[in-house]
């Protein structure tokens, strides 16, 4: 399939609509006891449109669409709904280098390592187009600064595809 034709090839990866029969691919970490699907994140007016985002985890279009495509996949999520309310990367700065994430779309399990955490200013987009075909980036907000009311950066988690990633996951599940 040509990249840029809009067919997407099955199996890519990319979040499908609900009701198209094919399973929303899923974000798992289970050192942070998250499992959660994975919406598309889509561009409006030359922006990544996250209000829609909510409880989800989305997937910024126009980052790696699959796992080897030529970019790595980001995934974003908030850390607070509210006030009260916690969002689904509520706990990614607690996760620690070598934990596992796990990417399952189409019936394939893929596994990765973090490598990296960092923190990014958040108008810093350009580290969110990573050239690696084996990598996957989380994001979300951190650094709360109360008298400014905003997160001041952004937390960066960096993971690779471990080298037997659909292997090894089939072999935890046992």
């Amino acid at each position: 399939v040509p990249r840029g034709s809009g067919i997407v090839p099955r199996g890519s990866g990319i979040p499908m609509p609900h009701g198209s029969g094919i399973p929303m691919p899923r974000l798992r970490i289970p050192a942070l006891g998250l499992d959660a699907p994975i919406v598309t994140v889509p561009i409006q007016e030359g922006e990544w449109d996250l209000s829609e985002l909510g409880r989800d985890i989305g997937w910024l279009t126009t980052t790696g669409a699959y796992p080897g495509d030529a970019r790595a996949m980001v995934f974003i999520g908030h850390m607070t709904l509210s006030a009260v309310e916690r969002g689904p990367f509520a706990y990614l700065q607690d996760i620690e280098k070598g934990a596992t994430v796990i990417y399952s779309s189409a019936g394939g399990d893929y596994v990765y390592q973090v490598e990296q955490v960092s923190r990014v200013q958040p108008d810093d987009v350009r580290q969110l187009y990573l050239p690696d075909p084996n990598g996957l980036l989380l994001v979300t907000c951190t650094d709360w600064d109360s008298d400014q009311r905003i997160y001041a950066s952004r937390l960066l988690v960096r993971a690779a595809l471990a080298q037997d990633g659909q292997v090894k996951i089939r072999e935890t599940l046992r």
